[in-house]
């Protein structure tokens, strides 16, 4: 052989590592995927929401008018696709990227197909999350309003009872700030187990024509789907102004529109009861006042509630209290709880903190008092003479 001629390089074998082993749940839905056995006939599933989201809002919550016809859409975005407990489905048209979770699957891991039957399951949310848990007995004074109270947790706890027409659904609390209108509210939605969705009225305003009513109608659809439920609207005269005052804000129209048409309808929503709240009662527009069966007045405390109220608030400190409360509550007359309790007893502890004392005294109290008339409120100081 010629010298020059170059000899044929020989051949590498070539190292094709093995596939990795897939782990129990795959194999079990790769092995024989496709035949009979392998089909979901029944699907359960729950909305999750999106992969992320901003602060305010709940994403997993979606209202479904027609559950077939969701069965219909979901089945034929999903078909064939291989499904088993915890895998996440995703939306692709009405709300692109927005996932649902697989609840439940039978026969078992499979998938889905023509005859597949789906149902979204709505969680029971604990919407009370985040909010302080009060109940009744720590509402101090306003008789009428808890006997009101009363009556809601009967009807929340048994609707039958009440049949259609005698069932209290539309209240309307009023008063001074501070009174203890929310608290109220809280209190019965703690106490009946029940859903509380609560909005203020300013949030209820759109942007665009048409968003303030969409709002409205969102909300009250809500609530259909977790009775029994409260909703709760405060600052109502933010969205029910009266005609005379609809020039200052004509953007409430249609949201207090909107709000008629809801409470008019309540007849047919069995375990829901909407409570608004208003500190200017006589800013309401009258036909929206009308919907509302009763109203209840939350009125300033009177002496005794003043003591109450003035132990409660001291209760919950480590600072050593002697204090007269009967004396100083005499020095209160016209406050609010809220005005006790974040005017005048935090601005105490807060002082003595700061100070590096251990005790408050009575003396301490007026002294405050004496200090905040002087400061704020700008009334004689004769009933506040020791």
């Amino acid at each position: 052989m010629d010298s020059t001629t170059k000899e044929p390089a020989k051949k590498i074998p070539h190292h094709v590592p093995e596939p990795e082993e897939p782990d129990l749940a795959a194999k079990e839905l790769q092995k024989g995927i496709g035949n009979k056995e392998n089909l979901v006939n029944e699907l359960a599933i729950e909305p999750v929401g999106f992969a992320m989201r901003t602060a305010a809002g709940d994403d997993s919550n979606i209202i479904v008018d027609d559950p077939e016809l969701f069965e219909k859409y979901c089945v034929e975005q999903w078909n064939a696709m291989v499904v088993d407990v915890g895998t996440y489905l995703f939306d692709q048209f009405i709300l692109p990227d927005f996932a649902f979770r697989v609840l439940g699957v039978k026969p078992g891991a499979g998938k889905i197909h023509s005859k597949t039957k789906i149902t979204l399951v709505k969680q029971r949310k604990d919407l009370l999350h985040g909010i302080p848990r009060v109940s009744l007995d720590q509402v101090v004074g306003q008789k009428e309003a808890r006997e009101k109270a009363r009556l809601i947790l009967k009807y929340l706890e048994d609707p039958d009872l009440f049949g259609v027409d005698w069932a209290p659904r539309n209240i309307l609390f009023h008063g001074p700030p501070g009174t203890g209108k929310t608290m109220m509210a809280r209190a019965i939605a703690h106490e009946a187990g029940a859903r509380f969705l609560a909005r203020t009225g300013t949030t209820l305003i759109g942007i665009h024509v048409g968003d303030g009513a969409k709002k409205i109608h969102q909300l009250f659809e809500e609530a259909f789907s977790l009775r029994p439920c409260i909703v709760f609207i405060d600052e109502l005269d933010a969205v029910g102004l009266s005609r005379s005052f609809q020039h200052v804000r004509g953007d409430v129209i249609e949201v207090a529109t909107a709000l008629l048409s809801e409470l008019d309808g309540m007849q047919e929503k069995t375990g829901i009861v909407t409570i608004a709240c208003t500190n200017q009662v006589q800013l309401l527009d009258p036909a929206l006042r009308s919907r509302f069966e009763d109203e209840i007045e939350f009125r300033l405390p009177e002496l005794n509630d003043r003591v109450q109220l003035l132990e409660a608030f001291f209760k919950g400190t480590k600072l050593d209290v002697q204090v007269n409360f009967p004396r100083v509550a005499r020095k209160l007359d016209g406050w609010s709880g809220r005005d006790i309790k974040e005017k005048l007893v935090k601005s105490l502890i807060h002082g003595a903190i700061i100070a590096g004392e251990r005790v408050i005294t009575t003396g301490d109290v007026l002294k405050r008092i004496l200090q905040l008339h002087q400061g704020t409120r700008g009334k004689g100081m004769d009933s506040l003479v020791t």
